[in-house]
């Protein structure tokens, strides 16, 4: 009983330590990486289409993560709700939206998380330019050993080694080595082995190299069978870049001896390794520029041996070459719903990554994990939501985009031995190799038959469909799910054709029943998967015969791009959004900005921002500063960051005249959202400080190896117009605002220009629609206003402020704190009016933010909470 009431209290006490780390990582994690990423001038998206709250939210803080939330409703629409909302958890980067810092106003919205490439894109061209000065080294190195006591029992070696070598970046450099190593066993064999590397250079730092690995073999009685087990340990530790790698490797082999027919011993032998590195980065899979290699050594070696005692003495040099072989690149891209249209091009990007990606080898236990990196869309409105992700209807294969490398080397050696027994050697040998990164082509039966499928015409066929992220429903294939193991993985059978080349069979390998089955030629669905919740997309191509509404001013992008999206609710109502928000433009900018210090031995970059100047040709591929002249620029063709609710429709409804989109003359109810494309090109940058770029530091050993980053891009800003149903109309009247001003350039200079900066709300109107439309919208009387009164007193000293465009008598600006107004738009007061009533104004919502510096401080790049 004691023992048991024991194990009980150990059992709770481990329990609770799960829940504790479990809930640390969880907020860890969304600290880390959270859901939304700010930036001033907004990044990619604008800030009017995030933080959506529903118009019933209550509760007013969050009881897991403690941030408050506040929620006003505003005025109800014909049924359909306005509200404006407040989170907390501001960060220093974000923007204001059109209704202060921290509120907004979100009608509904689907937000698109983008992973990997956009999911639509079918051909889109990802372009690269690249620049890197030719890598030349050479130098000389010489080196003594001696091995001791080699005896069967017992061999200790040593051996040290010193070199210097010239390379052009980083000019002239010394290396030493000492290696020991020590193996222990009886009649040949060495059970414990075990090696201490120690490398000093004046690059690179210390590194340490220790390994040991323990061997035993176990015979039969009549020494005819034979099985061996070994197990080694390694790791390496550097000076400057700490623990770089933990390797633990096992092997298994057997062996059996049989007599021919000569009574000569034949051996017949099995063998099985796996190794684990701990150190393994993951990478995400991406097109590398074509390389060049060269490379020449030669070495010569004396030695002999004497009393057990054999030393010796070697002499080496070597020279080696990396080039690019051009600049600049372009690769169609296909996101995860286009994956067999991209099937068809050998230098294609495709939609995925992988875990441990690396080379492959014989010995490599397993492939890296391939994981698709579909895009998750978030759908919010007022009685809807969920989060949405696209599944494909078939099983295909995906592969690296086509590049190549060429390497040529060459190498001399020679040998001399003094001693008990002369002996000399010469070793002379060329190698060349052309690396290739690709689809597996040659020998792979598999690949015909997993293959991505098309409708090719079948109607009832949909390659790519919108479910839930979290949806569980029954399987409505379950052939199709058979097909592919059900739960159990599968992989391809991998044989070895001759000495260098292995060739894949067109059959799986099935772990659990340890057979073999063939990859059937039809891997898709036969039939449409369920799901409970309908969501349905429309292509730019399709919009004019199949979308709700014609857009006029859509952004002129390519038919295979989505353009409309709509969600069915429980009761039959529709939520359509029309309208597709666009990133027109992204670079992703890195160079070499040269030594991080100024001409008095101090730090140039600013500790306190982490930014640092650049001009001139830095940012292209006429960089000349640093050990390489590194330029790199990726840059993404136009995708939409979201949609923007443009429709809600009854379950009656029904579009019975021939205008497009909702009318009076429809059959149901319907509230519609009318949008403005106020800004058609405005340019973004993060970091938005001129000539400005995030400073990354290089080794503290090397003063020119520093390098710069920035992202640019130019995207469209939309704004909510008007809402009309069936009987009101509910009007949102703009103004100009000062802070929140995007980039004339790559390089930062603020845009002054107000028709190119972003808006702020100054009131809502709401109107009866016969009285709106019969007395010409402005002279009609509403029927409520919502007003909105800011100042710019949150987060002083941003740097896309504009002082010039502040007018005076504006009633939607209040200056009493006067000196603390050059801060992001933040919210003062809302108070409403009633038709030609004002008392409203006599007992408005004021907000009175805390003015201690700890609290809501002044704008500093590097203050993150």
């Amino acid at each position: 009983m004691k023992l048991r009431k024991f194990f009980r209290k150990k059992m709770r006490a481990q329990l609770r330590k799960i829940s504790v780390v479990y809930l640390a990582l969880l907020v860890l994690f969304d600290g880390l990486y959270p859901t939304c990423s700010w930036a001033l001038t907004g990044g990619p998206s604008q800030p009017e289409v995030q933080s959506f709250e529903p118009v019933g939210t209550s509760e007013m803080v969050d009881l897991f993560s403690g941030d408050f939330n506040y929620n006003i409703p505003l005025l109800d629409v014909d049924g359909y709700p306005v509200n404006i909302s407040y989170h907390s958890g501001i960060s220093m980067d974000q923007e204001a939206s059109w209704v202060g810092l921290g509120w907004n106003i979100n009608p509904g919205v689907i937000n698109r998380n983008m992973r990997g490439i956009p999911d639509d894109f079918n051909g889109d061209l990802i372009k690269k330019e690249f620049k890197i000065k030719d890598n030349k080294t050479f130098g000389v190195n010489t080196g003594a050993g001696v091995e001791l006591f080699g005896t069967s029992k017992l061999k200790l070696g040593l051996n040290y080694s010193i070199g210097v070598r010239y390379n052009n970046y980083t000019g002239i450099s010394m290396e030493q080595s000492l290696n020991v190593s020590l193996s222990a066993g009886k009649d040949g064999s060495s059970p414990l082995n075990g090696s201490l590397g120690i490398t000093s250079s004046s690059d690179d730092g210390l590194t340490i190299q220790p390994t040991v690995g323990l061997s035993a073999t176990i015979c039969s009685s009549d020494s005819k069978e034979s099985v061996g087990m070994g197990l080694n340990v390694g790791t390496s530790f550097n000076s400057r870049s700490g623990l770089k790698s933990l390797t633990i490797g096992a092997s298994l082999t057997a062996s059996k001896s049989n007599k021919n027919d000569k009574d000569r011993s034949v051996s017949n032998g099995q063998s099985v390794s796996s190794n684990f590195d701990f150190g393994m980065p993951t990478y995400v899979p991406q097109v590398s520029l074509p390389m060049e290699n060269f490379s020449a050594t030669g070495s010569f070696k004396l030695g002999f041996e004497a009393f057990g005692v054999h030393p010796n003495f070697t002499v080496g040099g070597f020279y080696s070459k990396q080039s690019l072989k051009k600049n600049n690149i372009e690769n169609p891209a296909y996101g995860y719903m286009n994956s067999e249209v991209g099937e068809n091009y050998d230098n294609a990007i495709l939609d995925f990554n992988r875990e441990k990606d690396g080379i492959f080898t014989k010995n490599t236990p397993a492939l890296p994990v391939t994981n698709f990196t579909y895009d998750i869309y978030s759908v919010s409105g007022q009685g809807v939501g969920g989060s949405y992700r696209p599944f494909r209807s078939d099983i295909g294969h995906v592969y690296d985009a086509e590049s190549s490398t060429t390497s040529d080397s060459y190498s001399l050696s020679g040998e001399v031995g003094v001693g008990n027994i002369w002996h000399v050697g010469v070793d002379i040998a060329q190698t060349d190799v052309n690396t290739t990164s690709g689809r597996w082509r040659e020998g792979n039966n598999a690949i015909n038959k997993l293959n991505f499928k098309s409708s090719n015409g079948d109607p009832l066929y949909e390659p790519v469909y919108f479910k839930e992220a979290n949806e569980k429903s029954v399987e409505s294939d379950p052939t199709f799910f058979a097909s592919a193991n059900g739960f159990d993985a599968k992989r391809v059978n991998i044989n070895t054709a001759t000495k260098f080349n292995a060739y894949a069979e067109d059959n799986y390998y099935n772990a659990t029943t340890q057979s073999s089955q063939n990859i059937p030629s039809d891997s898709y669905r036969k039939k449409r998967d369920k799901r409970s919740q309908n969501i349905t997309f429309v292509k730019k191509g399709d919009l004019i015969v199949e979308g709700l509404d014609t857009i006029p001013n859509l952004y002129s992008a390519p038919n295979h791009h989505i353009a409309e999206i709509t969600t069915l609710r429980n009761d039959g109502a529709r939520y359509v959004y029309g309208i597709a928000a666009y990133n027109t433009k992204q670079e992703d900018v890195s160079f070499a900005i040269g030594s991080n210090l100024d001409g008095n031995g101090n730090i140039s970059a600013n500790a306190v921002d982490g930014l640092v100047s650049y001009g001139g040709d830095d940012n292209s591929l006429s960089n000349s500063k640093g050990l390489d002249n590194y330029y790199s620029n990726t840059e993404l063709p136009p995708y939409a960051h979201s949609y923007l609710l443009t429709a809600v429709l009854s379950p009656d409804y029904i579009d019975c005249d021939k205008i497009a989109g909702p009318s009076d003359n429809d059959f149901g109810n319907y509230t519609k959202f009318n949008y403005e494309k106020l800004v058609s090109d405005y340019n973004w940058k993060v970091p938005v400080e001129k000539n400005k770029a995030n400073y990354n530091e290089g080794l503290k050993s090397i003063k020119y190896d520093d390098k710069a980053s920035y992202v640019y891009g130019t995207k469209e800003l939309w704004y909510l117009k008007s809402i009309v149903t069936k009987n009101y109309v509910a009007v949102f009247e703009l103004g100009s605002r000062t802070d929140a001003n995007g980039v004339k350039d790559k390089n930062g200079e603020m845009e002054t220009n107000l028709n190119k900066a972003s808006r702020l709300l100054k009131s809502i109107s709401l109107y009866s629609k016969k009285d709106y439309y019969k007395n010409s919208g402005p002279a009609a009387i509403p029927i409520k206003v919502v007003h909105f009164v800011y100042d710019y007193s949150l987060c002083q000293g941003i740097p896309n402020f504009n002082p010039g465009a502040i007018q005076s008598g504006d009633p939607n600006l209040d200056l009493t704190l006067s000196n603390k107004n050059s801060g992001k738009l933040t919210l003062r007061k809302i108070f409403f009016t009633y038709q030609n009533s004002n008392k409203g104004r006599f007992s408005p919502y004021t907000f009175t933010y805390n003015s201690e510096p700890t609290k809501n401080p002044d704008y500093n790049i590097k203050s993150y909470d």
